[in-house]
C-alpha cells in the first residue's frame, strides 16, 4: 500500500469515513473551539477506534482542506480526515 495521504474534509464524510472505512484513517483533525455537538461524537468515535486526533485552529484546517471542504471522498490509501 501506498505511503502517501489523501485528506478528507467537511463534517459527513468525516463521519462516514469513520463508519464504513476506519482502517484506513490515520488521524483526524478537528478545528479547536468549534462548537458543534457532532465533532464531539467525531472526536470520541476516533478515540475508540485508536485513532489519533488533533484539535487544530481553522487556520491550520483551511491551509490544509483548501478547497477539499465539502467533497465526498474516499481514502483509497491511508487517509487523514479534516473535521
Amino acid at each position: 500500500m501506498s505511503k502517501t495521504s489523501s485528506w478528507i474534509a467537511g463534517i459527513n464524510a468525516v463521519a462516514s469515513s469513520l463508519e464504513h472505512d476506519a482502517e484506513h484513517v490515520r488521524e483526524v483533525l478537528i478545528e479547536a473551539g468549534a462548537k458543534n455537538p457532532r465533532l464531539v461524537e467525531i472526536e470520541e468515535r476516533a478515540r475508540q477506534l485508536d485513532i489519533s486526533v488533533r484539535k487544530v485552529n481553522s487556520q491550520a484546517i483551511g491551509g490544509v482542506a483548501g478547497d477539499l471542504r465539502g467533497r465526498r471522498a474516499r481514502p483509497a490509501q491511508p487517509g487523514r480526515l479534516l473535521a
